[in-house]
């Protein structure tokens, strides 16, 4: 009801899973976006790569931290 306040706890693994804008609703229940929602397009791209061969796990995981923080990063794995 109005003015209650209460918290959500989800198990979700990978939080590239969620997008900002995503509804929360009942399993199996219709549902429609909200009119003139878009969801955000990348507008930067940058290839970053490890000087040395052996920091490549320090990088991808300090990426990933990043991209637990800032929802408006993107990640996209190349090789």
């Amino acid at each position: 009801y109005t003015g209650q306040v209460g918290y959500l706890t989800a198990n979700i693994r990978i939080a590239q899973d969620i997008k900002v804008g995503d509804t929360l609703c009942l399993k199996g229940e219709e549902i429609t976006p909200l009119p003139g929602f878009q969801h955000a397009k990348p507008m930067v791209f940058a290839g970053v790569y490890a000087v040395d061969q052996s920091e490549n796990m320090a990088l991808m995981s300090a990426i990933e931290r990043l991209t637990l923080n800032d929802s408006s990063v993107s990640l996209t794995m190349e090789s």
